[in-house]
């Protein structure tokens, strides 16, 4: 999946517009930002699309706990652009290790704290427990089945 059709890069340039007036001007920023690394015009980071990939394959086993569908097709376009922007945007200095922003930014217990967050509410596959789920998202060991 190339990120010019992945539903996080539809929003972002759908906060950009001119003449959007929905969203607040942080958002715009930050959307602004996120678009230049998705287009390649940032010289220190980018966004993996293999790490789409594991994201995208990890939301269609997770259930939707409103909608009863899998997260894939049931998550708004706002949620899929914070997700990838956080768990899909890396550092070009750590391409080789596949390092995310959101793992540099977090360590030890933070990234535990960072799992209950992300993970506590979340209905899921029960083939899959939260560990392996907080693995696959950041990379780490036990990832190479969503690879």
């Amino acid at each position: 999946m190339s990120i010019k059709t992945n539903k996080a890069y539809e929003y972002a340039k759908w906060c950009v517009e001119p003449a959007n007036r929905k969203v607040g001007t942080y958002i715009k920023k930050q959307a602004e930002s996120w678009l230049r690394v998705a287009d390649g015009e940032d010289a220190e980071a980018f966004v993996d699309e293999a790490a789409i990939e594991r994201v995208s394959k990890l939301l269609k086993v997770i259930t939707h706990p409103d909608l009863g569908c899998p997260m894939y097709e049931g998550m708004e376009r706002y949620a899929w652009f914070l997700i990838i922007a956080t768990l899909c945007t890396k550092k070009k200095r750590f391409r080789k290790q596949g390092y995310s922003v959101l793992r540099d930014c977090f360590a030890g217990n933070q990234q535990k704290e960072l799992q209950d967050l992300l993970l506590g509410g979340a209905v899921y596959s029960s083939a899959i427990d939260r560990t392996k789920i907080f693995k696959i998202l950041l990379g780490g060991p036990g990832s190479e089945a969503f690879q």
